[in-house]
C-alpha cells in the first residue's frame, strides 16, 4: 500500500469515527465532512474510491433521512447514469442499496425504486450483479409490495441472463428473500426461477453449482413448507454431493435418470472438493428438509455414506462437525449413524477428529439411550467403540493440537456410565496415568488429572481406587521431580472439588502437609496457598488432630527461610480466610455417593493401612515437624548399609540401619526438662535425576530447585556429635515417643525409629 493510500485510509476511518461518537453535532459533521466524503468518491485511484464508498455507506444509518435524500440520493442517482464508468455505476448500487434500507416505503418507490430497476439493464454484467445483490434490501424494506408488478419480473429476467455471475446473484437474492414475499409469489415466481438456475447448472456449465451449493441448505428449508416437490431437488442435491468423485466412489450416489446427471462436466478439481465440502455442511438441514419422507431419507443415506469416505479431509471434517446434527434427526437406532460414526472415529487425519471429538458426549449418550453400545444389550457393539476410542487417543495425545486433546478428555468421562469397572480401569485409568508422564503441557497434565479423578470417582472396585490414589501420592507428591510435586499441588484443588472432605481427609490430607520442609520454595507457596481450604477441612467438622497438624505447618511457614514466604504469613494481611470455598459446595451429597461405592465401610482400617502405612503419624503433636519426623521415608536415598542390634519382646533382631545425608540445623526446644538439638534428615536425588530450576533471575531471593541446592555441604562436626548424644537419650524419652507419635514404634525397624524420634524431640 503507497503512502498516500495508507493516508487516505487513516483519514476515512477518523471522519467515521467522527460521526460514530458523536464528536460533533450532526449538523456541522453535515457541513464540514460529508462534502468531503461525497468528493473522494470521484477520486481517479479506484482504491480511494473503495475506501471513500466504504466510509459512506456505513455513515449513512447515523445520518437523518433528511440529510440523505438532500446530499447523498442525488449524488448516487447522479452516478448510476449510464453514462458514467462502470465503476461508478457499479458504486452507486451499494450506496443506492443502504439508501433503501433507511427511506419509508412511499419514499423509496417514489425516489429509488425507478433507478434501481434501471440498474437492472445496465450493459454490464457486473452492474446487473451488483444491483442483483441489493435488490433483496429493496424487496424487504417494501415488505413484499410491488413484487409481483416491478421487482420480481425484474429478478426472474437476472436469473436468465446469459452471465453466470448475474445467475449466481440472482439465486443469492431469491434465496434471502424467501421469507419476505407472499407464498405465492414464492410458488409461481420464486421456486420456478430457482429450478431453472439449478437446471441450468446441469444442462450447461456445472461452475454454478458451487455456490448454488453453498446455499442449498437454505433454500430448501425455506421452501419446506410450501413446496411439494421434495425428492426433486432431493435428486439434485445428491448429484451434486458426489460431483468430481470417480464412478468407484459415487456407490448408490448415481441418478439414473438423465435430468439430474450433469451434461457437461467442466470443474476443476479444487471447486469439486469445495462443492462436495458445501454439501456436506448442508446435509443437515436436508435431512430437516426431507422430514416425513421416509423415500427421501432413505436416498440421503448413501450420500451420508459417500461423505464420511470421501478422500478429502476437509468434506470429511465438514461432515463429521455436523454429524451430531444429523444423528439427532435419523435418530440414535439408525444403523447408518452407528457405522458412519465408528468409520469417522478411525480416521487417522487430525482435522477430521478436530470436527467431531467436540460431540463425543453428546453422540455416545444418544446412542447409548438405544440398543447401540449398550453393554447390556451386546457386548460386541462396545468392543467397536473402545478400540475405535483408543485410536482416537493415540492419535491426538500425540499431535500438536493440546486444546483438542483436552476437549476429547472432557468428552470421554462419559465413558465411566457405560465401559465396565473393569475394562475403564485397565484400558482408560491406567493409560491417563501414564500419560501424564509423557506431556510437560500445564492444560494437557490438568485435563488428564480431572479425567482420572472423574473416573475414581465411579470406580466400585476399592481395589482399584486404592490401586489410583496410592499412585497419585506416590508418582506425584512424593515424587523426586519438582514439576510432579508443584503438579499434585495443583491439583489438589481438583480433590477438593470432586470428593468429599472425608474423602480427601482419608487419604490426601496429610500426605499433602508432609511436603511443607521440601526443599524447593515454590512448593512450599503452592503449600501455603492450599492453608485456608485445608483449614476449612479441619474445622468442618472440628478435627483436633488435624488443627494441630496445620499449627506445625503455619509454625514452619512463619519461620521459612524463603523472604517472601515467611513475609506473607507474617503480614497483617497474611493468607486471606474468606478465599473462594465454592469446592466445597455439595459435601453431603458427595459423601453420600463414595458411601453407596462402599468407601467408608471400614474407614478405620483403611485409613491406618494406607496413612500409617504411609509411615503418617496417625495423631501428630502440634510441637511435633510433619516431615522432619517423616521426609527421610518419603523420599530418602540410601547410600550406604550397616548393621545393628534391637531389643524387641526379649529377642535380638538383626535390622539394616541405613545412614542417610542429612543436613544440620539447631532447632532448640524444651521438653522434658531438656534442651535437644538435632540434625533434619534430607535425602536429595542424584544430579541426574533432579529437578530443573523452577525460577530464574539474579534476585538474591530467588527461588532455587532441587540441583540448585546443595544440602550437603557446609556439615558442622559439632551438630553431628550432638545428633548423637540425642540419639543416645532414646531409652530415657521412649515414654515421649508414645504420647507425640501416636502409636508404639514396636513393628518398626530401629532406623525408621530413630528418625521418628528426631522428629519428636523437635
Amino acid at each position: 500500500m503507497h503512502q498516500r493510500e495508507r493516508s487516505d485510509v487513516t483519514v476515512s476511518r477518523c471522519v467515521l469515527a467522527v460521526l460514530k461518537e458523536k464528536v460533533i453535532p450532526v449538523p456541522q459533521f453535515v457541513e464540514n465532512f460529508l462534502p468531503t466524503v461525497i468528493k473522494y468518491l470521484d477520486h481517479d485511484d479506484e482504491a480511494v474510491v473503495a475506501m471513500w464508498s466504504t466510509t459512506l455507506i456505513e455513515a449513512i444509518p447515523l445520518l437523518p433521512v433528511d440529510v440523505l435524500q438532500e446530499h447523498v440520493a442525488p449524488v448516487a442517482i447522479q452516478r448510476s447514469q449510464p453514462t458514467r464508468p462502470v465503476n461508478q455505476r457499479i458504486n452507486s448500487c451499494s450506496v443506492l442499496g443502504e439508501l433503501a434500507l433507511q427511506y419509508e416505503p412511499p419514499l423509496l418507490k417514489k425516489d429509488l425504486l425507478p433507478v434501481c430497476l434501471s440498474l437492472c439493464q445496465d450493459e454490464s454484467l457486473e452492474v446487473r450483479s451488483a444491483i442483483c445483490t441489493q435488490l433483496e434490501k429493496v424487496i424487504k424494506q417494501l415488505k413484499g409490495d410491488s413484487f409481483k408488478t416491478t421487482l420480481g419480473p425484474s429478478l426472474v429476467e437476472l436469473g436468465s441472463d446469459e452471465a453466470i455471475r448475474v445467475k449466481e446473484a440472482a439465486f443469492v437474492s431469491a434465496v434471502n428473500i424467501l421469507g419476505v414475499v407472499e407464498t405465492d409469489d414464492v410458488v409461481t415466481t420464486l421456486i420456478p426461477l430457482l429450478k431453472r438456475i439449478i437446471q441450468y447448472g446441469f444442462t450447461s456449465d456445472d461452475n454454478i453449482l458451487l455456490p448454488i451449493a453453498s446455499r442449498y441448505g437454505e433454500m430448501c428449508l425455506g421452501i419446506k413448507d410450501i413446496t411439494d416437490e421434495k425428492q426433486t431437488f432431493v435428486k439434485y442435491f445428491i448429484s451434486i454431493a458426489s460431483v468430481g468423485l470417480p464412478q468407484s466412489w459415487k456407490k448408490g450416489c448415481v441418478m439414473s435418470d438423465s435430468d439430474y446427471q450433469i451434461k457437461f462436466p467442466s470443474m476443476l478439481a479444487d471447486q469439486a472438493v469445495l462443492c462436495r465440502q458445501a454439501a456436506a455442511a448442508n446435509l443437515p438441514a436436508i435431512f430437516s428438509f426431507c422430514e416425513g419422507d421416509n423415500e427421501s431419507i432413505n436416498g440421503l443415506l448413501p450420500v451420508l455414506d459417500s461423505l464420511c469416505s470421501d478422500p478429502s479431509a476437509m468434506v470429511r471434517k465438514t461432515i463429521s462437525a455436523g454429524f451430531s446434527q444429523i444423528a439427532t434427526f435419523l435418530g440414535s437406532n439408525n444403523p447408518s449413524i452407528r457405522i458412519n460414526f465408528i468409520k469417522i472415529l478411525n480416521d487417522d487425519a487430525e482435522e477430521v477428529l478436530d470436527g467431531l471429538i467436540p460431540q463425543l458426549n453428546m453422540l455416545i449418550s444418544m446412542l447409548t439411550q438405544n440398543e447401540f453400545f449398550n453393554p447390556k444389550m451386546e457386548i460386541s457393539l462396545i468392543s467397536e467403540l473402545n478400540p475405535a476410542l483408543l485410536k482416537c487417543e493415540g492419535l491426538v495425545s500425540t499431535s500438536h493440537n493440546w486444546r483438542l486433546y483436552c476437549t476429547f478428555l472432557s468428552q470421554i468421562r462419559i465413558l465411566a456410565d457405560i465401559l465396565a469397572p473393569e475394562a475403564l480401569h485397565a484400558d482408560y485409568t491406567r493409560l491417563l496415568l501414564s500419560r501424564i508422564h509423557q506431556t510437560r503441557t500445564v492444560p494437557i497434565r490438568s485435563a488428564l488429572i480431572d479425567t482420572i479423578l472423574f473416573f475414581l470417582r465411579r470406580t466400585p472396585i476399592p481395589e482399584h481406587r486404592m490401586k489410583v490414589i496410592e499412585t497419585i501420592i506416590q508418582d506425584f507428591c512424593r515424587s523426586t521431580n519438582f514439576y510432579n510435586r508443584i503438579f499434585y499441588l495443583r491439583s489438589c484443588h481438583s480433590l477438593l472439588s470432586m470428593f468429599s472432605m472425608a474423602f480427601f481427609k482419608k487419604y490426601f490430607f496429610s500426605p499433602t502437609l508432609l511436603m511443607i520442609d521440601d526443599a524447593v520454595p515454590n512448593i512450599r507457596w503452592a503449600l501455603m496457598m492450599l492453608l485456608p481450604k485445608l483449614n476449612y477441612l479441619a474445622e468442618h467438622p472440628p478435627d483436633e488432630d488435624l488443627k494441630k497438624q496445620l499449627e506445625a505447618v503455619r509454625i514452619k511457614l512463619n519461620s521459612d527461610k524463603d523472604r517472601e514466604i515467611a513475609r506473607v504469613m507474617g503480614s497483617d494481611v497474611g493468607i486471606s480466610q474468606e478465599e473462594d470455598l465454592k469446592c466445597f459446595e455439595g459435601d453431603q451429597e458427595k459423601f453420600e455417593e463414595e458411601t453407596k461405592l462402599g468407601e467408608y465401610e471400614t474407614l478405620e482400617s483403611q485409613s491406618t493401612k494406607q496413612v500409617t502405612g504411609s509411615r503418617i503419624p496417625r495423631s501428630p503433636s502440634a510441637n511435633s515437624s510433619l516431615v522432619s519426623a517423616n521426609k527421610a521415608v518419603l523420599r530418602r536415598k540410601p547410600s550406604e548399609h550397616a548393621s545393628s542390634k534391637t531389643m524387641e519382646d526379649g529377642s535380638q533382631k538383626e535390622v539394616a540401619k541405613e545412614k542417610n545425608n542429612s543436613v544440620p540445623t539447631e532447632n532448640v526446644n524444651k521438653l522434658a526438662g531438656k534442651t535437644f538439638k538435632r540434625a533434619i534428615p534430607i535425602s536429595r536425588t542424584s544430579k541426574s535425576r533432579s529437578a530443573p530450576s523452577s525460577r530464574q533471575g539474579s534476585f538474591k531471593d530467588k527461588r532455587m530447585s532441587l540441583d540448585e541446592i546443595d544440602m550437603n555441604k557446609n556439615i558442622e562436626t559439632s551438630a553431628s556429635m550432638d545428633l548423637l548424644k540425642n540419639l543416645r537419650s532414646y531409652l530415657v524419652l521412649s515414654h515421649v515417643s508414645t504420647s507425640l507419635l501416636g502409636p508404639p514404634l514396636a513393628g518398626r525397624s530401629q532406623t525408621q525409629a530413630n528418625y521418628l524420634l528426631v522428629g519428636a524431640v523437635r
